[in-house]
């Protein structure tokens, strides 16, 4: 009798060997799923870490959404919601190039840290190009019937949308355009981009040539000495003619419609 009580009480026949391998066993079950977790915060950490600027400016844009009232149309919001987003980019993309130090040392250092990828910029830049005919299509379609104040209010949302988005793409693309020139990749011994003059170029050079390609769809008086570069340049200057086309013909046809 006393053996059997001794038995039916809990926990008498686990000895301390079978409770540290059913431990064990638990952690092994656990540990994939864990990891998984942990890897996933580790990288969003680091993503947040090394395109700081990025990462600010989508959670504006995020708050944006979810805070604006919710009398506005969703359209209104999401352009709204944009435009604050692109905007605080590019003041803290232009504060910093303003303040950077021309070094090479330095300019090395900060262009790799404020660089937001080739991928990113470019699904950035075709992300703000449908923002931008977002904002003249669904916002301008119908702008005639609406009173003089409305019609205001939708045209300086829908221009201040393209003038973010535009100066948005080209921003991008003069940062990563200064990472690819100081990424030390051995260029035959000669720089990827070839700036007159001699003197090692800062931020507003790398602004001054991405511009151009938006502008004109040329280099200018800027040399490409790099494959992988003049490739990146192609995609930007088509990437910019159809920015401008597009956006000239559809506004032209709706600027008609207000006459």
């Amino acid at each position: 009798m006393e053996r059997a009580g001794a038995q039916d009480r809990p926990g008498s026949g686990d000895c301390p060997g079978r409770r540290k391998a059913r431990a064990r066993g638990r952690r092994r079950r656990l540990a994939p799923e864990v990891r998984v977790l942990l890897k996933s915060f580790r990288t969003m950490l680091h993503q947040i870490r090394v395109r700081p600027r990025l990462a600010t400016s989508a959670a504006v844009l995020a708050a944006a959404l979810l805070f604006l009232p919710g009398s506005l149309s969703g359209p209104t919001r999401a352009l709204v919601a944009w435009d604050a987003g692109t905007g605080l980019y590019l003041v803290l993309a232009w504060a910093m190039m303003l303040r950077a130090s021309v070094d090479s040392e330095k300019m090395r250092w900060r262009s790799r840290l404020q660089d937001d990828g080739a991928a990113v910029v470019l699904g950035l830049s075709v992300a703000a190009a449908v923002a931008s005919l977002a904002a003249i299509v669904l916002e301008l379609v119908g702008v005639k019937n609406y009173s003089a104040r409305a019609q205001t209010l939708h045209l300086a949302l829908a221009g201040l949308t393209i003038l973010c988005s535009w100066c948005f793409v080209h921003t991008a693309f003069a940062l990563h355009y200064a990472h690819e020139f100081y990424a030390d990749r051995g260029h035959e011994g000669r720089p990827c981009l070839e700036f007159p003059g001699g003197r090692p170029p800062d931020y507003l050079d790398f602004m001054y040539f991405s511009f151009v390609i938006g502008t004109t769809s040329q280099t200018a008086d800027v040399s490409i000495s790099s494959r992988s570069l003049r490739r990146l340049a192609l995609l930007h200057g088509v990437i910019a003619f159809f920015f401008n086309t597009t956006l000239l013909a559809v506004t032209i046809n709706i600027a008609a419609g207000l006459i």
